[in-house]
């Protein structure tokens, strides 16, 4: 089972007439924030092989549980009609659980 939401936040775009070759050049002084973050769990039941011996296993449930953010932030500045800096960052932070017969394990990660 996996859920999630997404949100992003962006420069508004408008569609009234169609694009010319003067919409794609910079405009001076203009700057340009763009901000994605996401987010997704998920939950799985599984069935895990713990040994019990040289050669033998047994088969145990498992259940295994994980969270995922990642965030991107964007940052454009127009210095000229002709010239543009820009920069992009991104973050990502993971987190996971697994409970195998009631000992729960945890793996974390960014």
């Amino acid at each position: 089972m996996r859920h999630g939401f997404r949100l992003t936040f962006g420069t508004a775009a408008h569609a009234d007439l169609p694009l010319t070759i003067e919409d794609l050049i910079a405009d001076k002084g203009k700057v340009r924030l763009n901000l994605s973050l996401n987010y997704t769990n998920s939950e799985r039941k599984d069935i895990s092989l713990v040994p019990m011996g040289s050669r033998s296993h047994i088969s145990v449930p498992a259940k295994n549980n994980s969270d995922i953010l990642i965030g991107f932030l964007s940052l454009g500045y127009d210095l000229t009609r002709n010239t543009e800096i820009y920069g992009s960052g991104g973050y990502l932070y993971s987190n996971a659980r697994t409970n195998n017969l009631g000992e729960i394990s945890t793996a974390e990660d960014s």
